[in-house]
């Protein structure tokens, strides 16, 4: 029997290497699961043990199935068997005792190390108790034994290499994963490829593949959305907000989004097109009165943010207009009066400024500066 396993593997490996059609090696694999998980090499009575196992298990009885494993188990260690023990792990989860079940499926693909369904549990069942470096070696070597493996199976590995501080590894198995399966390719295999990317010693590995994504996704705005993010995250911010804007086209942005795209435009020194995004964030909240302390302190933040952005685009009369409709909706927000003197001044009104940053200076975060700009006013 081991003889003949010994000889499937050759086969295998002597079809990879002389290029043989995909579906023998696929064949191949196929028979040695099949082999393996016959329980052909099981004592009579072993088989006999598993055969009451599974029947208490179909009839919904784990306690009683895993109770016959055991049993066996306990009183015959030297017939230890990969398939008790995958067989008891099964139990063990329907049990609710992952841990017990873990060590099972370690105990089995030791050994059987070929045994891909065991692999695949053992990933699945590691994966749960956070066991993430254990779940991406059970998903990885099951993928490489499965007859016909799931691409899916290798977006789980390189997750689980991600969460599990091996990031750099993920991004081989990510990257590696899209490139051999391009067509089969989801969303969240490239979002799990650029978060590795970002925490990988190199980041940089994503960059090539994002063309691709934005070609094939082209009609879905999380594609381009995932795209400026991964932009911005780099520093690139001119190609941040090409792709913010594209996404913005294929469905209207909600408010942060615009402010994200907003700051983008800042960055790359275009603040007339970063107000008109800053403008339609504003309009889509509510008024200040329905807001609560945090949301007063985004909302004047967002006032400022427009107003700034007017300020820098040359376009002081645009400030002043969106600062005294500020302030007449929030007469506390002393920020609003100093950009309110500052606009003034831009404007060469120095009689509106220095009333404006009168008002400003009754507030304790603005009197200092409203002061330097009130003494600027008077002259030496």
């Amino acid at each position: 029997m081991k003889k003949l396993l010994v000889l499937s593997c050759l086969v295998l490996g002597l079809a990879v290497c002389m290029g043989l059609p995909a579906g023998a090696a696929t064949e191949d694999r196929a028979e040695v699961q099949a082999e393996i998980e016959s329980g052909a090499d099981m004592p009579d009575r072993a088989r006999r043990v598993l055969l009451r196992a599974r029947t208490k298990r179909e009839e919904g009885d784990a306690v009683g199935a895993a109770r016959v494993l055991d049993d066996w188990l306990t009183g015959h260690p030297g017939r230890d068997h990969h398939l008790l023990r995958f067989e008891r792990a099964l139990d063990r989860l329907a049990l609710d005792q992952p841990d017990s079940a873990l060590a099972d499926l370690q105990r089995a693909v030791e050994r059987e190390p070929r045994f891909a369904r065991a692999w695949l549990k053992l990933g699945e069942t590691a994966y749960g108790q956070g066991r993430y470096i254990l779940a991406a070696q059970g998903f990885g070597r099951g993928w490489g034994l499965t007859p016909e493996p799931d691409p899916e199976l290798l977006h789980y590995q390189g997750v689980c290499l991600l969460l599990g501080g091996k990031a750099d590894q993920a991004v081989a198995v990510l990257a590696s994963l899209i490139r051999d399966h391009r067509s089969r390719a989801e969303l969240d295999w490239y979002r799990a490829l650029i978060a590795a990317d970002l925490e990988s010693t190199r980041p940089g590995a994503a960059a090539s593949l994002l063309d691709g994504m934005v070609e094939d996704f082209a009609s879905d705005p999380r594609a381009w959305i995932l795209a400026s993010e991964y932009a911005s995250s780099r520093q690139q911010y001119k190609a941040g907000a090409v792709y913010l804007t594209v996404a913005d086209y294929l469905e209207p942005l909600p408010a942060d989004r615009l402010r994200r795209l907003g700051d983008l435009y800042a960055a790359c020194g275009v603040p007339l097109q970063a107000a008109r995004c800053y403008t339609r964030a504003v309009a889509s909240a509510p008024v200040v009165a329905e807001r609560d302390t945090s949301s007063v302190r985004l909302w004047r933040e967002d006032q400022e943010r427009l107003a700034s952005t007017w300020l820098a685009a040359h376009r002081p009369d645009a400030a002043r207009a969106v600062l005294q409709a500020a302030v007449e909706a929030d007469p506390d927000f002393g920020r609003g009066y100093l950009l309110l003197g500052y606009s003034a001044l831009q404007l060469d009104r120095p009689d509106q400024a220095r009333k404006d940053l009168l008002k400003a200076r009754s507030f304790a975060g603005q009197a200092e500066e409203a002061s330097r700009l009130l003494q600027f006013l008077e002259g030496p």
